[in-house]
Parts: structure tokens; sequence; C-alpha cells
């Protein structure tokens, strides 16, 4: 999940937190309640600790290993959302990708290359993939 979806789920939690407290009787108090609900997530800051779930033969791989060593296809893989380098041995006559992902669309590949990454990549059934943010 990354940052959208995170801040996403904060405000909602605010808004049903504030829809609970201002009822008729306390309309008069909306502004001091949203105020002291401000105050308490800025005080409380809600952490998301990421699950990672393998499925069998898709599982995250740290892709780290592979940045510094030459001749490298420069694709992007999914990693199951957290990116990386391509593994694979670059060929010169692929322009600096391997084999696959040439024919897969070289510098058309749907995720990018390392250093252009694309950020809401669109695989080929049209389904938008997000990637998950590491700090």
């Amino acid at each position: 999940m990354n940052k959208y979806y995170f801040d996403f789920i904060v405000q909602k939690l605010k808004k049903d937190i504030n829809d609970t407290l201002v009822t008729d009787e306390n309309r008069d108090n909306t502004d001091i309640i949203l105020k002291e609900i401000e105050l308490y997530f800025q005080i409380n800051k809600i952490t998301f600790n990421e699950v990672n779930v393998s499925s069998g033969t898709h599982q995250v791989r740290n892709r780290s290993a592979y940045v510094d060593k030459i001749n490298r296809c420069k694709a992007v893989v999914w990693n199951e959302g957290y990116g990386g380098q391509c593994s694979r041995t670059s060929k010169v006559e692929c322009s600096g990708f391997c084999k696959t992902h040439l024919k897969k669309g070289g510098n058309d590949w749907w995720l990018g290359t390392v250093g252009h990454r694309v950020e809401r990549p669109v695989d080929g059934n049209g389904k938008i993939h997000n990637w998950i943010e590491t700090n």
C-alpha cells in the first residue's frame, strides 16, 4: 500500500470520529472538536506496518545487490510492488536490456527503466499498479 492510501485511511478515521462526536446537541462546538481531532492526530502518529505476503512463486527479492554490477539489464521489475533492477545480464545488441525485456518492449517496457520508473504503471490487462513506498 502506498502513501495515498495511508493518507486516505487517516482522513477517513478523522471524518468518522468527527461524525460520531458532533451531534445536534453540540453542533456549536464543531470547530473545537475539529481542532481537538487534528491535535490528537498530530500527537499520535498512525503508522502502518506492511505485511509481506508471498504467494509461493512470487516473493520479494532484495534488488539492491544488482545496482552496482556491470552489464545488468536496465529494465525495472515489479518485485511485488517494491520494484528494482532486473538481475539478468544485458546484451550489447539489446541496447542495455536482457533478451526477455527487449522482446517485451525495450524502452517501452511498462514499468520503465532504471532511473526512469513509471509512477503509476498500467499492465497489459489495463490494471493500474501502485508501488510500495520504502523509506
